[in-house]
């Protein structure tokens, strides 16, 4: 019990730089080969997977290798994927669920027959091999791979890429498993019934379960010429197409990733061919019905910029990032910011006078930018990581490159982050790293912390004489499916009136009124209320930080709560 009058306020912090510390790094590669990671992926407590090809044997070639590491970076287990062809096996994408279920897919030699086929991996969270699916094009006609994987909240599995047909050439392919590995379904598109190119890049799935797919599509432009065009496909859970969106500039144009924010619109971004500026950023809108919403061209200083990853924040801006040209000698990193109705909040370039590709970016519950890839630390400019993190104003927190060593080359290739319960946020990089004893390439995963600032809230906490310190309480706290709301009141005689509890947001907007939820909290009343982590429309809201904030007369008290997802 706390006497006395006690004041606290949490108010918008400036932010300064912050120091990012190394937590460990952690290398791997085969005795007498060479390996490199492709992809990080983390679970809620903090266990970090990462998957990439290494030579394990000469009499195999590439084989999948995917590790878990724990959140000490000691290594859980390591698994290993050989296809039945003994001969090159890659893998392109992970994504870990909820419950700690691992999917790997790629593309497998499978011998004589059928060449390279998409396979996909189920390992759950001890690394137990639950199956593997093999998909093949019509006709076995070979050159086939899985791009991109995810999977929905009732654990079937969904897997996009392209597969070779000996008509058409080569085909989107997307394919459904349920939970134990049987095939749904699969869909094939092509824009035409000529041998072209039709390649499915990037998957995502929107609230309500539809599936969203997109790459590139040859089309015909007469002559026995073909240029390529976005091709963006809504499927519904049973693989009934909704609609197919296509954009061309009459030129070549490729999409990259697609991404969906919590009012299920659909962002897309590629390359688009500008005018006289060679390959943009190119960014367009959809709603969930396919209607374009906005499009967005961004050209970094003339020459041609290609855009490598995008990822939406809780409050469905949008952030993309990849690489900017300046001159056929130069390359720097090119981070973009819009909000949702497409204006541009900021654009950040990070030049260090060397060849700087940024290939991944995650962000935080806070709004932080999270962007990795190489960069050249010092003359004479060798690739080394380099990761740098903005604040979501578009503010340098920190840069940080790693250099195995001079002369070597080092380049990451995705990047993650997690948070601690103390306001801590984890970023995890991982890619490839010469050896530096040999010759050969190594997988190279690093783990970086840093105590990110609270920004966005501007809130009060007080608390009036003889007043209780405990009167709301949330448990539990983290929490992902519900938390218990407890709130008592004593009335000390400070006038409790007008009873109210709100949630809010970090940047202040209140996203749910559970008043009318609640009993009024009056002479020692206790009252408790189970949240889902729901909005006031009863969506779902994102993984992030919240504040419950109860009023009651001149008596105010709020307590964060995180929410994962």
């Amino acid at each position: 019990m706390i006497r006395g009058l006690i004041y606290l306020e949490v108010c918008l912090f400036v932010i300064s730089f912050a120091q990012v510390q190394t937590e460990w790094v952690k290398r791997y590669g085969p005795a007498n080969g060479s390996a490199g990671a492709k992809c990080v992926g983390v679970d809620a407590a903090g266990n970090i997977y990462i998957t990439g090809w290494s030579i394990e044997s000469s009499s195999t070639s590439r084989d999948y290798v995917t590790f878990k590491y724990n959140a000490q970076g000691n290594q859980i287990w390591k698994k290993v994927y050989n296809g039945p062809g003994n001969n090159n096996d890659e893998p392109f994408a992970l994504y870990v669920d909820s419950a700690g279920n691992v999917y790997v897919t790629g593309e497998s030699n499978g011998g004589f027959t059928t060449s390279q086929d998409i396979a996909t991996i189920k390992y759950n969270t001890n690394g137990t091999e639950l199956w593997v699916r093999r998909h093949t094009g019509t006709f076995n006609a070979g050159s086939d791979r899985g791009q991109a994987v995810i999977a929905d909240e009732l654990g079937n599995v969904y897997v996009a890429g392209f597969a070779k047909n000996t008509v058409t050439g080569l085909d989107y392919a997307t394919i459904k498993y349920s939970p134990g590995g049987n095939e749904l379904w699969v869909r094939e598109y092509c824009c035409t019934d000529s041998i072209d190119s039709d390649v499915a890049v990037s998957i995502a799935l929107d609230a309500t379960g539809n599936i969203l797919v997109t790459g590139y599509s040859d089309h015909l432009i007469g002559g026995g010429s073909s240029d390529e065009d976005y091709a963006t496909i809504k499927y519904n859970p049973d693989g009934d197409t909704l609609w197919v969106r296509r954009y061309d500039t009459s030129s070549q144009d490729e999409a990259m990733v697609i991404r969906t924010d919590n009012l299920q619109n659909i962002y897309v971004t590629g390359i688009g061919f500008g005018s006289g500026t060679g390959w943009d950023f190119l960014t367009i809108k959809y709603d969930s019905l396919g209607n374009e919403q906005w499009i967005r061209w961004h050209d970094y200083q003339g020459a041609s910029d290609v855009p490598r990853d995008m990822a939406i924040d809780q409050w469905n801006n949008i952030i993309i990032t990849g690489e900017g040209n300046w001159n056929s000698a130069a390359v720097d990193y090119v981070t973009i910011k819009y909000d949702i109705n497409g204006n541009e909040c900021w654009a950040r370039a990070y030049d260090d006078g060397g060849y700087d590709e940024a290939y991944g970016v995650a962000v935080d519950n806070y709004g932080n930018i999270y962007i990795s890839g190489m960069g050249s630390s010092t003359p004479p400019y060798y690739d080394d990581y380099l990761t740098t993190a903005y604040t979501k104003d578009g503010d340098t927190i920190w840069t940080i490159y790693y250099d195995q060593g001079v002369g070597d080359y080092d380049r990451a290739y995705d990047v993650a982050c997690s948070h601690g319960t103390d306001d801590t946020v984890y970023i995890y990089v991982t890619g490839q790293s010469n050896d530096p004893t040999s010759i050969f390439w190594q997988y190279c995963t690093i783990k970086y912390k840093y105590k990110a600032p609270l920004v966005g809230l501007n809130e009060k906490v007080i608390l009036y004489p003889n007043a209780e310190s405990n009167n709301l309480q949330v448990h539990p706290n983290p929490f992902s499916e519900k938390t218990e709301i407890r709130s008592m009141m004593h009335d000390a005689g400070y006038g409790i009136k007008n009873f109210s509890l709100k949630i809010y947001d970090i940047s202040g907007r209140i996203v749910n009124d559970l008043t009318n939820n609640f009993e009024s909290c009056i002479m020692y009343h206790e009252s408790n209320l189970c949240w889902s982590g729901d909005d006031a429309h009863g969506r779902r809201l994102p993984a992030g930080i919240y504040f419950v904030h109860q009023e009651a007369g001149d008596y105010q008290q709020t307590e964060k709560v995180i929410l994962l997802r």
